[in-house]
C-alpha cells in the first residue's frame, strides 16, 4: 500500500469515493487530501482510500474517510488516520478533530466509521456546528438580501476601499472576538479573493467585513464580522452582487459555523440548507488505541 498527498489534478480518480464532493473545498489553502493506493496484479497501482481533512490553529480537522469497498477493513482507513497524526505531530498541532455530518445518506455511508472513532479514539465530544452548501443564484435572488440592497446602509467592494484602510480592517476585525473566520488572513496573503470581499463603512471607518475564497466550484467565507443582523444582510447583498458581476453564480456558497452570529444568520436565511455536524476529538499522542477499520 502507497499513501500520498493528493492535489485537485488527481481528482478524477477519485470522485466515486467522494459523493459529497468534499473534493471541492481543496481550493482553500488549509485543506489537503491523502490518498491510499493497492498495487494490482499487474504491478499498477489502483485507488483503495481517501481521507480529506483541514489544518486549523490547534489541530487537524478530519472532514471526511472512504475506503473502496474491496479493501475495507484491511488496515487502509486505520494507515490513512495514522498518516493525519503523523501529520499533525510534524505541524506541532495538539489534537484531531472529525466532522461528522449528521444528514441522513451522509450518517448512513459513515455509520460504520462514526462508532469505531467514537468507541476507540475519537471520545471527547466538541460543540457541535453546521455547514450550508447553497447554490449561489439563491444568494443573489434571497428576498431580504434583495432588500437590503435597498437600503442606505451600503457595503463596498474590499478592492475599492485603500490599502491602508484595507489593512486596518483586517487586523481589527480579525482580533475581534465575534468575528467567524476559517484561518488566519494574515498568515495566508492570498487567502481570500478581493473582487468578491466586501467591507461596510461608518465615514471612513471599518465597521464590518466579509472575505471570501473563491474558485470554479466553491465560495466560502473565510473571515465574517458584523455588529447587527441589518449589517451582515448589506455585507451579503454586497458579495452576491460581485458574485454575480465575476460570473461565478454557477458555483457553491458554503459556509461553516458553531453556534453564533453567523450560524444564526445562514439559518435564518436558508434553513432547509442546513447539515448539523458532530465534531469529536482525540490528543495527538493517543495513538495506542487504533484498530483496523
Amino acid at each position: 500500500m502507497k499513501i500520498t498527498g493528493m492535489k485537485l489534478d488527481k481528482r478524477k480518480y477519485f470522485d466515486w469515493m467522494d459523493p459529497y464532493d468534499y473534493l471541492s473545498r481543496l481550493s482553500l489553502p488549509n485543506m489537503f487530501a491523502l490518498a491510499a493506493f493497492e498495487e494490482t496484479g499487474d504491478g499498477k497501482h489502483e485507488p483503495a482510500g481517501l481521507l480529506i481533512a483541514a489544518t486549523e490553529d490547534d489541530g487537524i480537522s478530519v472532514e471526511w474517510l472512504c475506503v473502496a469497498p474491496e479493501y475495507r477493513f484491511s488496515g487502509i482507513g486505520e494507515s490513512l488516520i495514522i498518516r493525519c497524526f503523523d501529520i499533525a505531530k510534524t505541524m506541532k498541532r495538539e489534537r484531531i478533530c472529525v466532522r461528522i455530518a449528521l444528514e441522513k445518506e451522509i450518517a448512513n455511508h459513515m455509520g460504520r466509521i462514526e462508532t469505531y472513532w467514537y468507541e476507540r479514539l475519537f471520545s471527547e465530544e466538541l460543540t457541535p456546528s453546521a455547514e450550508w452548501r447553497v447554490d449561489t443564484r439563491k444568494l443573489l435572488n434571497h428576498k431580504q438580501l434583495l432588500k437590503a440592497r435597498m437600503k442606505q446602509l451600503k457595503a463596498v467592494p474590499l478592492k475599492s476601499i485603500s490599502p491602508e484602510v484595507k489593512k486596518m480592517a483586517i487586523a481589527t476585525f480579525y482580533d475581534a472576538m465575534e468575528a467567524d473566520r476559517l484561518y488566519d488572513v494574515r498568515r495566508y496573503a492570498a487567502s481570500y479573493d478581493e473582487t468578491v470581499s466586501s467591507v461596510l463603512l461608518d465615514g471612513d471607518e471599518p465597521c464590518g467585513i466579509l472575505l471570501l475564497k473563491t474558485s470554479e466550484e466553491i465560495c466560502c467565507p473565510v473571515m465574517f464580522y458584523a455588529e447587527s443582523e441589518q449589517e451582515a444582510f448589506a455585507l451579503l447583498a454586497c458579495t452576491a452582487e460581485l458574485i454575480e458581476a465575476k460570473e461565478l453564480d454557477r458555483t457553491e456558497f458554503y459556509v461553516t459555523a458553531a453556534e453564533g452570529n453567523v450560524f444564526n444568520l445562514m439559518d435564518k436565511l436558508f434553513p432547509s440548507e442546513r447539515v448539523d455536524v458532530r465534531i469529536l476529538a482525540a490528543d495527538v499522542e493517543d495513538l495506542d488505541n487504533l484498530d483496523k477499520i
